[in-house]
C-alpha cells in the first residue's frame, strides 16, 4: 500500500494573540497564549494521518522539554508512524504572532532541522518505494533535499515539495519535483512575476504540476495539460497559521489514494478554510470523523 512520507522538521510553536501586531521598538501585550506541537514538517504529517491514510514521518529534535511535547502530541495518532532523530541541539521553536483579523506573522529556529545531512536522508529514505509519496519542505538543508528527492527518484516515488519556508536554492530542485505546492507570495518571490505568469515560468523551471493556494480565494493546479481552478469557502478566519500545512498534507494523502485531481484540490481547499476557524497550528487540524464529513466526497 502507497504511503505518504515527509521528512521534514518539528517544532514547538509559541502562540500569541495580540490586538494588532506591534511597531518597530513597540511592546505589546498579548492577550491569549497556546503552546502546541507543530513545524511544517510535522503538521503537513498529522494533516496526512488524518484521512487514515498510512503516513511515516522522520525528523530532528533535541532533549529537552519541547522534545517531550512534540514526542506525546503525535504517540497516539493512528496510522502515523515516527522516527527521531536526536541531536545535542535545543528542539526548534517558532514564535507565531496573531492580529485581531487571525493574520499572522511567524519567526522559527531551525538548528535541528538544518542538522540533518544527506546520510541521514538516505538512511531514514531507503524503504521509499515506488506507490509512496514523499513530501518536502524548505526547512532541510539543499543537500539533504537533494538526496531526499535522489531517494525517492531511485525508488519511483513521487514528490510533493512545498516551497515554505522559501529557500533561495528552491529553482535548483523544481525541476526534479512532481508537484510544487507555493502561495501567491512564495511563486512570485521563485520567478520575479505574478499570478499566471509565475506559474508558467515554474512550470518552464521544469515542475511536472504546479499548485498555488491563493488563501480566502481558492488555489489552482496548472500542468500542461490541466487548468483547475477552484474557490475557497466563506468562512470567519480567526488563526491562519497551519492552514497551509493542513491543504499539502490533504492533498498529499488525495494523491497517494490516487484521487481525481478536481476532488484533490477541493478537499484540500476545505479543510484547510476549516482549519482557520480554529486556534493553534497543529491543534485546529480536524479530526479523522470531522475529516470524513467536511470531505466533498467519501474517501
Amino acid at each position: 500500500m502507497s504511503r505518504v512520507v515527509v521528512f521534514g522538521n518539528a517544532s514547538l510553536d509559541i502562540i500569541l494573540t495580540l490586538e494588532a501586531f506591534p511597531s518597530a521598538g513597540e511592546t505589546v501585550l498579548a492577550r491569549e497564549v497556546l503552546t502546541c506541537a507543530g513545524g511544517k514538517g510535522l503538521n503537513q504529517a498529522l494533516a496526512a494521518a488524518r484521512f487514515g491514510h498510512p503516513v511515516h514521518f522522520a525528523a530532528a529534535i533535541g532533549h529537552d522539554n519541547a522534545a517531550t511535547l512534540i514526542q506525546a502530541a503525535l504517540a497516539t495518532e493512528q496510522g502515523l508512524s515516527t522516527r527521531w532523530l536526536f541531536r545535542s541541539l535545543a528542539t526548534d521553536m517558532s514564535s507565531i504572532w496573531l492580529d485581531g483579523t487571525g493574520e499572522n506573522m511567524i519567526s522559527s529556529s531551525n538548528f535541528c532541522a538544518h542538522s540533518v545531512t544527506a546520510a541521514d536522508a538516505e538512511r531514514e529514505l531507503a524503504t521509499l518505494h515506488s506507490e509512496d509519496w514523499l513530501v518536502l519542505q524548505g526547512n532541510l538543508t539543499l543537500d539533504a533535499t537533494r538526496a531526499a528527492i535522489g531517494m525517492a527518484q531511485r525508488a519511483g516515488a513521487r514528490v510533493l515539495l512545498n516551497t515554505a519556508p522559501m529557500q533561495g536554492w528552491m529553482r535548483d530542485v523544481v525541476p526534479l519535483v512532481d508537484v510544487l505546492v507555493a502561495n501567491t507570495v512564495e511563486s512570485s518571490q521563485m520567478t520575479g512575476l505574478d499570478a499566471e505568469p509565475a506559474v508558467a515560468a515554474l512550470l518552464e523551471l521544469g515542475a511536472e504540476h504546479v499548485v498555488v493556494t491563493r488563501g480566502s480565494t481558492g488555489a489552482s493546479w496548472r500542468s500542461r495539460d490541466v487548468a483547475i481552478d477552484l474557490p475557497a469557502p466563506h468562512v470567519v478566519a480567526v488563526d491562519t497559521a497551519g492552514a497551509g500545512d493542513m491543504f499539502v498534507g490533504s492533498l498529499a494523502a488525495s494523491l497517494a489514494n490516487k484521487q481525481p485531481l478536481p476532488q484533490a484540490l477541493e478537499r484540500a481547499i476545505t479543510l484547510a478554510s476549516f482549519t482557520v476557524t480554529r486556534k493553534g497550528t497543529s491543534t485546529s487540524f480536524p479530526s479523522r470523523e470531522e475529516v470524513t464529513r467536511l470531505s466533498p466526497f467519501r474517501h
